[in-house]
């Protein structure tokens, strides 16, 4: 019996080992998956946060996305509205960088004046010099040509800067801004046959607020720049609700902007045609920034995605 106990109390200790190895091995995997997986969820939206920072000096139109309900994705919802706030503030900034712009080719518009005026007085003092000598009607007729001509270039400059200078007020109505885009895609459809123009809308009509010729001068001026920088023969046209604003867009399949003149696509005088003046973009950032919206552009994987957006508060859509 004694030696049985002996056996038995031998046993004791090597049991007691086994059944506590037994019932710690689940318990330490549950506790291993369970602190995996709650560092998971920490680690994960702290890494894309970080990614953020990173991104968003880069690109203002990075947000993040974090779906842990908890301070963390409120930390990142915050961190999204810091980046809208951002952006919004490096486009006034740009705005602002554009009203100096402006006084620089005031500047070059009074030294290119200049330049005529030299010529023009020449050929004045010129007349009156040998208004009296008997081969004066020769003399007459080549200096008249040179004033005309130097006049007329003077004209052309000052036509071009009154277009910025005196638009006329807005004529703000509400209209159809489905059947605008409309107008203007039957119009370069017709113009050229060989484009395969597309409008993407879910809407059928969309009342807004907007001045009807000025809009439609802007569409012109996207799609005209559209069909001259796509390669593909294809023109994409589209409206989508981004929020309380309505988003227009014109999408081309050429090369896009080079990310060098990203900066200066919208100052005035800038272009990349070799017959181009520089105004269209300018032109049209203007105006829609009078309708309280704005104009930007998207570089695609393939061609450039131009947008404008307008509020689309009270105003009302058909599908």
């Amino acid at each position: 019996m004694l030696e049985k106990i002996k056996k038995l109390r031998n046993l004791i200790f090597p049991v007691s080992l086994i059944s506590v190895i037994i019932l710690s091995i689940p318990i330490l995997f549950g506790a291993f998956y369970i602190g995996l997986f709650a560092a998971r969820n920490i680690t994960i939206p702290v890494e894309k946060l970080l990614k953020g920072t990173i991104y968003l000096s880069k690109n203002l139109n990075y947000r993040v996305k974090v779906n842990s309900k908890d301070e963390l994705e409120d930390l990142a919802n915050n961190f999204n509205i810091m980046a809208e706030n951002l952006k919004e503030a490096y486009q006034k900034i740009k705005r602002i960088e554009r009203i100096e712009a402006w006084q620089e080719v005031a500047r070059k518009l009074a030294h290119e004046i200049k330049n005529p005026l030299t010529p023009i007085k020449l050929s004045a003092e010129r007349l009156l010099i040998t208004k009296d000598k008997e081969n004066f009607n020769g003399i007459f007729d080549k200096t008249l040509t040179t004033i005309i001509e130097e006049t007329k270039r003077i004209e052309n400059l000052i036509n071009e800067f009154s277009k910025f200078l005196r638009l006329p007020p807005l004529n703000i109505e509400k209209h159809d801004i489905i059947k605008v885009i409309s107008e203007v895609k039957d119009f370069f459809s017709n113009a050229y046959p060989d484009i395969e123009f597309v409008f993407n809308s879910d809407y059928d009509s969309f009342l807004i607020e907007f001045d009807r010729e000025k809009i439609k001068q802007v569409l012109f001026n996207l799609v005209k720049n559209a069909v001259e920088a796509t390669i593909e023969k294809k023109i994409i046209l589209g409206v989508e609700l981004k929020e309380n604003n309505l988003r227009v867009y014109v999408k081309d399949f050429g090369k896009g902007i080079d990310s060098n003149i990203e900066e200066q696509i919208f100052k005035p005088y800038f272009t990349t045609k070799s017959e181009g003046n520089g105004i269209g973009l300018a032109l049209s950032e203007r105006i829609i920034a009078e309708h309280n919206g704005k104009l930007d552009f998207i570089n695609d994987d393939v061609g450039v995605t131009f947008y404008f957006e307008l509020p689309s508060e009270g105003v009302k859509s058909e599908g």
